[in-house]
C-alpha cells in the first residue's frame, strides 16, 4: 500500500494476539485524530479538524479567565486581606473562624470587590472548565483507544469539579450576605465543597496532562516513522 508506514515496535500485538505490522493497525484512531489519511505518509495539521479547533478555543477561554483571576482579582483581594488566602484558594478547607478573620481583614471595600469582581468571573469559570475538560478527556480517550465504557466514568471528574465549584461559590455568596454572622454548618459545607472541588480538579488536570503527553509521544513516533 502506497505510503504505508511499517512499525518497528518490538513485542506489540493487537487484541487478537497477532503482531502488528502497520501503523494503521497500531493506532487507527490516532490517524483520524490528527487528520492523517492512512493512505498517505504525510501528517497533517491536527488543528485542521473543526472539533479540535473548537476545543482549542474553549481551552484558551477557560485558561484566560483562570489567569485573569490568578493574576488580577485574587492578588488584589489577598493584598486587601493582608496576605490571607481566599476561601477557594485553600484546597484543604477552612472553618468559621478563618472565614470571619478573612472577611474582617477584607473590609467593606474588599468584600464588595469579592462580590462584584471575583465572584462573577468565578461563576463563568466552573462551567467552562467542566465543558472544556470533559470534551478534551473524551477526545483524548478516543484518540488513544481508551474509550471503553469503564474508562468513560473518568469524564465525570471535570463535571464534578464544576458542580462543586458552583456550590462553593453559592456558599461564599451566602456567607457574604450573612456577614458578620458566620453559621458553622454553612462554613463546614463550603469547606467540604472546596476540598471536593480541589480533588476532582486535580484528577481532571492529571488525566488531561497525562493523556496529552502520551498522545504527543505517539505523534512524535508517527512523524519519525513517516
Amino acid at each position: 500500500m502506497a505510503g504505508e508506514v511499517l512499525i518497528v515496535y518490538a513485542g506489540y500485538r493487537n487484541q487478537r494476539g497477532r503482531r502488528v505490522t502497520t501503523m494503521n493497525e497500531f493506532a487507527p484512531n490516532l490517524y483520524e485524530y490528527f487528520g492523517l489519511n492512512p493512505q498517505e505518509s504525510r501528517l497533517q495539521n491536527p488543528l485542521s479538524a473543526p472539533k479540535n479547533f473548537f476545543l482549542l478555543v474553549l481551552l484558551l477561554c477557560t485558561t484566560g479567565i483562570y489567569f485573569i483571576m490568578l493574576l488580577i482579582t485574587l492578588p488584589h483581594l489577598r493584598d486587601a486581606a493582608g496576605g490571607m488566602y481566599l476561601l477557594d484558594m485553600r484546597p484543604l478547607g477552612y472553618d468559621s473562624t478563618y472565614i470571619s478573620s478573612l472577611f474582617d481583614a477584607l473590609g467593606e471595600d474588599g468584600r464588595r470587590y469579592y462580590l462584584t469582581k471575583q465572584l462573577p468571573l468565578d461563576m463563568l469559570y466552573p462551567g467552562l472548565f467542566a465543558l472544556t475538560y470533559t470534551l478534551s478527556i473524551a477526545t483524548l480517550q478516543t484518540a488513544l483507544r481508551w474509550d471503553s465504557r469503564p474508562n468513560r466514568i473518568l469524564r465525570l471528574a471535570p463535571v464534578l469539579t464544576g458542580v462543586f465549584d458552583y456550590l462553593e461559590n453559592f456558599t461564599v455568596l451566602l456567607l457574604l450576605a450573612l456577614y458578620p454572622k458566620i453559621p458553622g454548618f454553612i462554613a463546614q459545607a463550603g469547606s467540604a465543597f472546596t476540598l471536593l472541588k480541589s480533588l476532582c480538579g486535580g484528577i481532571s488536570l492529571f488525566l488531561f496532562c497525562g493523556m496529552s503527553l502520551i498522545l504527543i509521544l505517539r505523534y512524535v513516533q508517527l512523524q519519525r516513522r513517516a
